[in-house]
């Protein structure tokens, strides 16, 4: 039997390939659901970073700000943390709320001997100078990182792990015990 043009021989009916067929339809539309997180990753990352990097200038400036209110207040300055999103500074009457999945998980001081001893709070002095401190940063997913500012210089730079702090510490460890052995 001969079957018509257009015609399905088989099942007898009229066959139409002017459409996509409904597994290619599904196919189209995971592929449009994988490329859409994909890209939804990539754009909720670079966000995530971005607001690091904003309170990450926020501390920076806010430091800055203290330290100069310091150089002009005989009493000296100081920075604390008021809760999980705010850090305030006393004489220049500022502070960084941090809005979102961010925190100000701890302040942490560099000691004399080298060690980061967690702090209530920064003082800053006459001459505008601090000690070395950090503040650790927490997001949702509880990753860390942190902002380290200099005491004497107020050179500030963020750390993004934990082994970069370390190193830093030891190193500092290794020159404050060279320094006291001349």
């Amino acid at each position: 039997m001969k079957a018509a043009r257009g015609t399905n021989a088989s099942f007898g009916g009229v066959s139409s390939r002017n459409g996509f067929t409904l597994i290619e339809m599904v196919v189209v539309v995971l592929l449009l659901a994988v490329i859409s997180g994909v890209g939804f990753l990539s754009v909720r990352s670079t966000l995530a970073q971005a607001s690091l990097q904003h309170v990450v200038s926020q501390i920076i400036a806010l430091d800055a700000q203290e330290r100069a209110a310091a150089r002009s207040n005989p009493a000296g300055g100081r920075m604390q943390v008021l809760s999980d999103h705010e850090l305030r500074c006393r004489l220049s009457n500022r502070s960084v709320r941090i809005a979102g999945d961010l925190s100000i998980s701890r302040l942490l001081r560099l000691t004399p001997s080298a060690t980061l001893q967690d702090v209530a709070e920064i003082s800053f002095f006459l001459s505008g100078n601090s000690p070395t401190y950090a503040v650790e940063i927490t997001d949702a997913k509880d990753v860390r990182s942190w902002v380290v500012v200099l005491g004497t210089s107020g050179q500030a730079f963020p750390v993004a792990s934990e082994v970069e702090l370390l190193a830093m510490v030891s190193a500092s460890r290794v020159s404050a015990s060279r320094g006291s052995a001349r």
